[in-house]
């Protein structure tokens, strides 16, 4: 008989990032502090992990074997893709699909999505589809810190989840402009402020781990 399969749970600090190697060789991209559990051997007819917090997945083609991510609000079914998914277990929780094709079951409602598709699950349970653009998650899986038309608050607050930084707002007249930035992240926490402050929109000071 084989070995039963254990119980494997890869949690991300804030501040980190880790790409997971799955055991059918799939590909998993974790944003700080997300979690991800699955087993040390997929079993015969399903290949089933959890999520808690935002992962990009690259998932290994297996027609017989379907590939299935759990989260506390949604269940995201592929056979093979490539897909960003946010599940922090609130409103909002989404799907954006790169490539292929996905079945989301979400709030008792079931829909297939498109390459170049988000599927957003509101906090009254309802489920949106629309066209999006998937920049910012193949730059995120590529190393890059990139925003796109959001507001300076969002982007500052991203930043210092990414790099485990508190964000201390001082001036708030202009943390509604919407900006677009894109910087390397093996630049570092000190190289992302002065591109910010390269915008010449606001000024961006690091003082130890504050923003």
């Amino acid at each position: 008989l084989p070995e039963a399969a254990e119980r494997i749970v890869v949690d991300v600090p804030q501040g980190e990032k880790l790409t997971v190697a799955l055991p059918d060789g799939s590909k998993v991209y974790m944003h700080a502090g997300s979690s991800l559990k699955f087993p040390s051997r997929f079993a015969d007819s399903l290949r089933l992990v959890e999520l808690k917090g935002e992962a990009y997945f690259v998932v290994a083609h297996d027609a017989q074997k379907p590939f299935v991510v759990n989260t506390a609000t949604m269940q995201t079914t592929v056979l093979g893709t490539e897909f960003n998914i946010v599940a922090e277990g609130a409103a909002n929780d989404n799907v954006s699909l790169v490539s292929g094709s996905v079945k989301v079951d979400a709030g008792g409602e079931r829909r297939i999505m498109k390459p170049g598709q988000q599927l957003t699950l509101s906090a009254d349970g309802r489920l949106t589809v629309r066209e999006v653009d998937m920049t910012p998650y193949t730059s995120w899986r590529d190393g890059y810190v990139y925003f796109d038309n959001v507001t300076l608050k969002e982007a500052l607050l991203a930043i210092g989840k990414e790099f485990n930084c508190d964000v201390e707002f001082r001036h708030h007249d202009l943390l509604d402009t919407r900006v677009h930035f894109v910087a390397e992240r093996s630049e570092g926490i000190k190289g992302i402020v002065d591109g910010l402050n390269m915008m010449n929109i606001i000024n961006v000071a690091l003082e130890g781990h504050l923003i």
